[in-house]
């Protein structure tokens, strides 16, 4: 067995690694891409009452969470490290919370190590812990919550019901799912207490409590955020891939789980496929031989709820909104691979090779992986903004494709740049970009172009080289320059480059 000094030591060692990775991916300072630049103009333009209302450019975020970041705004400025610097506190405060509970779940101070390890090198939770978007909240609240459930120290465990009651008000407006973890865990407290532990109707006040105050929050929840929400037809029709089809009996349900849903899933917790379906099997082979059903429970049900919530087109069945699930696969993995070790393997020293082997494996794996992959750049359209801004004449014309306007509009008074042209939409239509370009062409002999969120995404040519092409026939194309998920490049009539 680990002693707990080596214990404490390496667990320590792990956690200042994660903060360090996530720091790290922080630090970089990539580019808002066009999701968070919308979201950043809502916080730096508005005041914290107007937050509380509808928000421009069709976002939604929880309040408390545009609250945090308002705040931090005041205090250190618009630049992108103030705004991230909320979605970065709650991943760091992740790490030792989850540490605490792989701990008490697993009661095991290796297999804890084991989750912890996947945990900190995961590239959803390292890449979403530096993105201005309130998904991370998501994980944050669900490992906060089940802390608090399954924590042993006496100041928690004295007050955990009150606790967990009292919290269920602020942890709502900090993430949409909140309500769907009080229903899972809800229902988990249930079986423990009164089923699983029959000797525990002495608590049986402070739960109900917390049970009303619970029901309460998600009462509230749903008739003043869910059935008011002004965006509800928009996200309707934005988000209607991620609905599954009706009825949920039918052929083209069950297609949509194989062919959508279940890559959402591994999408999400960004495992390369091969090891995550095996580690999903080795895992589930030890699951059901040690009959540990309660995990089943805790990970499943908020999947079940979320394709729920889905099917009546309430919640999209979306990567990004699946985010919670890296923790719970993570805790589905260590506890399906520890029961079926201690199974198959009686002898303890021969066990803990086969445990180091179990180990190495998948870390090895993901540490290439995250190798290759960090530091994540999405966007970049601050380098080809440089590029403009030091190579621009005073008369040079700047045309900002639509894909890029909110990006460019984050960063706008940042570089004072003011003769600049926002681009229209014209999706599927490429002739109607060329009558754009030919009105700005006769108008302007240089003209810079800027590109970022570029349309289409499914293969087919992109719109930017439907440009380029065209304006390479019209006059001279330079300083033509690509950064990850941008594009920048000058286009000057015949004359004028002479």
């Amino acid at each position: 067995k680990m002693s707990d000094t080596s214990y404490k030591r390496t667990r320590n060692t792990l956690i200042l690694i994660g903060i360090g990775i996530v720091l790290f991916q922080y630090l970089v300072n990539r580019s808002m891409w066009t999701d968070e630049s919308k979201l950043a103009l809502n916080v730096i333009n508005l005041n914290f009452l107007e937050l509380t209302h509808l928000l421009d450019y069709n976002q939604s975020a929880p309040i408390l969470f545009l609250w945090m970041s308002k705040v931090l705004s005041l205090l250190f400025g618009n630049s992108d490290y103030a705004l991230r610097f909320t979605p970065l506190l709650l991943g760091i405060v992740s790490i030792p919370l989850f540490s605490s509970v792989l701990k008490e779940i697993s009661k095991s101070k290796l297999w804890s190590l084991f989750g912890l390890s996947l945990f900190i090198v995961n590239l959803g939770f390292i890449y979403y812990s530096s993105e201005f978007k309130q998904y991370i909240g998501d994980m944050f609240v669900l490992v906060f919550m089940l802390f608090l459930v399954t924590s042993r120290k006496n100041s928690i465990t004295r007050h955990r019901s009150l606790a967990l009651g009292l919290l269920a008000f602020p942890l709502v407006f900090l993430s949409n799912a909140t309500s769907v973890f009080m229903v899972v865990l809800g229902l988990w407290l249930l079986y423990d207490n009164f089923i699983k532990r029959k000797n525990a109707i002495k608590e049986s006040h402070s739960l109900f409590l917390m049970f009303f105050l619970w029901l309460v929050v998600i009462v509230a929840y749903f008739i003043t955020v869910v059935q008011e929400n002004p965006l509800k037809q928009f996200m309707i029709n934005f988000w209607m891939f991620s609905f599954p089809p009706q009825p949920f009996y039918s052929g083209p349900y069950f297609e949509w789980l194989g062919d959508y849903a279940h890559l959402q899933i591994v999408n999400v917790v960004k495992m390369p496929p091969a090891l995550f379906y095996s580690l999903f099997i080795l895992a589930t082979i030890g699951i059901i031989i040690k009959k540990n059903w309660g995990t089943v429970f805790l990970v499943f049900s908020p999947i079940l709820i979320h394709l729920a919530l889905a099917y009546f087109q309430l919640y999209p069945f979306f990567a990004r909104f699946l985010l919670y699930l890296i923790p719970l696969v993570i805790l589905y993995f260590t506890l399906g691979l520890k029961g079926l070790t201690e199974l198959l393997i009686p002898y303890p020293k021969t066990r803990m090779g086969v445990v180091a082997t179990i180990f190495l494996i998948p870390m090895i794996v993901l540490i290439n992986d995250a190798s290759q992959k960090l530091p994540y750049q999405k966007e970049e359209v601050r380098q080809a903004i440089d590029v403009v801004v030091s190579e621009k004449e005073p008369n040079d014309l700047l045309y900002v494709y639509y894909g890029s306007i909110f990006s460019f509009q984050r960063y706008q008074t940042l570089y004072n740049i003011e003769n600049y042209e926002l681009g229209n939409a014209h999706r599927d239509t490429n002739q109607y970009y060329i009558n754009d370009l030919d009105k700005i062409i006769e108008e302007h002999s240089r003209v810079w172009f800027l590109f970022s969120h570029i349309y289409p995404w499914n293969g087919k040519q992109p719109e930017d080289e439907v440009m380029f092409e065209y304006l390479s026939k019209q006059g001279v194309v330079s300083h033509d320059k690509s950064f990850p998920g941008s594009r920048v490049f000058l286009f000057e009539k015949p004359n004028e480059a002479e």
